[in-house]
């Protein structure tokens, strides 16, 4: 009688944890945190003195990443153009534009 007893409340233990585990959760509503992640903007800038070599771009994209806003960094040696992804409601083109003025170049918006 203590076999079947102890059989048949391991049974009950194991379905009770699988209807646990399987029993849909619902997401939380991340609308909000979702419009801002795809808020950003881009601007393409040209810098002073030319960007000519792996170190300039190195230096550029390391130093860059850390201001605020900032979401992506694109660049392109032969054509000399620096492309930055960023999140308008943090920073603007002149904000940026400062941020290379730190790193020792000048930027200027590419039209």
């Amino acid at each position: 009688m203590k076999k079947v007893f102890s059989i048949v409340a391991a049974v009950l233990i194991a379905t009770a944890a699988v209807a646990a585990v399987a029993a849909p959760v619902a997401a939380p509503d991340n609308t909000e945190t979702k419009a801002k992640a795809k808020k950003t903007a881009n601007v393409v800038f040209t810098v002073a003195p030319v960007m000519t070599c792996l170190n300039c771009e190195n230096k550029i994209k390391t130093n860059m990443r850390f201001e605020k806003g900032v979401k992506g960094i694109v660049t392109d040696i032969k054509g000399a153009i620096i492309t930055v992804t960023y999140n308008p409601d943090e920073t603007t083109p002149e904000k940026l534009a400062a941020a290379f003025k730190k790193i020792g170049y000048t930027a200027t918006v590419k039209q």
